[in-house]
């Protein structure tokens, strides 16, 4: 979201990633108002230990991103991060863990929940956008995890503002951005076993 300015660096010489959140540039430099590093990203499990880290569940801002890269390739070969207007208030499921969830119903989905699309589903049957398509592939393949809590239930993609690529636009083809997520199916969304956690006493 654009008041989250998540930021993220990668020094591939060092193997180490830094992220930010709310990330400003003032006439006195760079400011943020949370951050966290991982060193030896490329063996890392992509979770920050609490309290640092730029997301509300200590998973790796990067993760679940849909990557410029993915959109060349045609295919989104990792699990999906997304977000939700109404996580679970003090509950989370492993590998998250915090949250910012304040929903108080029990029913309600705790930040870090998994998800997949049914793998039974006949994506082929469905009339489909092909960048939703192509969401809905990496669901049924390699899944969903809830990352953190939005306005409205957004998937998370590379931002296109420092390099000036028209990616977006060529991938969304005219087509609003509501109705690529809308057109998503939804209704057959498969919840994976939740490992839950909670806030001590």
């Amino acid at each position: 979201a654009e008041e989250d300015r998540h930021l993220v660096i990668w020094q591939p010489e060092t193997d180490t990633m830094w992220e930010f959140w709310r990330a400003e540039e003032r006439d006195d430099g760079w400011h943020a108002e949370a951050a966290g590093v991982i060193e030896d990203v490329s063996a890392s499990n992509g979770v920050l230990p609490n309290p640092s880290g730029a997301t509300a569940t200590g998973l790796a801002a990067i993760g679940g991103v849909v990557t410029f890269d993915d959109l060349a390739r045609g295919s989104i070969d990792h699990a999906l991060a997304i977000a939700i207007p109404e996580p679970r208030a003090a509950v989370w499921s492993r590998p998250a863990n915090r949250t910012d969830g304040w929903v108080e119903r029990e029913d309600a989905v705790p930040e870090g929940a998994r998800f997949r699309l049914d793998p039974e589903l006949d994506l082929d049957e469905l009339e489909l956008h092909p960048f939703t398509r192509m969401l809905a592939e990496a669901a049924q393949t390699h899944g969903i995890i809830v990352r953190d809590f939005a306005g409205a239930t957004v998937f998370f993609g590379e931002d296109p503002t420092p390099s000036g690529t028209d990616a977006w636009e060529r991938a969304f083809d005219g087509t609003p951005e509501w109705m690529i997520v809308q057109q998503f199916p939804w209704e057959r969304l498969e919840a994976l076993p939740l490992r839950l956690e909670t806030f001590a006493p």
